[in-house]
């Protein structure tokens, strides 16, 4: 009941899953039935997640890889 007084604060998975449908409701559909938050705001976290998706970073190792014991000792 605390949610429904003010204003309304949304869960991630709660914001990912209005971010796909607003995807498929596209921005007309949105301005039509979006009261929680505005079709941009919607839109953008879809934006968001794609982001995520492909975001390497976690993937990547920290630094530069190591140079050859050989060039260092000729340095």
């Amino acid at each position: 009941m605390e949610r429904l007084g003010g204003r309304v604060r949304l869960t991630d998975p709660e914001r990912r899953r209005l971010a796909r449908v607003g995807r498929q409701l596209g921005r007309k559909g949105l301005r039509e039935i979006a009261c929680i938050a505005t079709p941009d705001t919607i839109l953008r976290w879809y934006r968001d997640l794609v982001a995520k998706k492909y975001d390497g970073s976690a993937k990547r190792g920290p630094g530069r890889t190591r140079k050859p014991s050989e060039i260092v000792r000729l340095l």
